[in-house]
């Protein structure tokens, strides 16, 4: 694995945590949108 990392530059390893975070910040709220506290909140209003 640190072979890997050091043959890919130092560019690529933030690319891939840039990118996971930018998948995270759309599945969390994806997931938090169908949970049973989100629709009792909808449904309070």
């Amino acid at each position: 694995m640190g072979a890997a990392l050091a043959a890919a530059g130092e560019a690529e390893p933030t690319y891939h945590t840039v990118r996971a975070l930018d998948i995270a910040a759309v599945l969390g709220p994806m997931v938090a949108m169908f949970l049973p506290s989100s629709g009792a909140h909808l449904h309070g209003r």
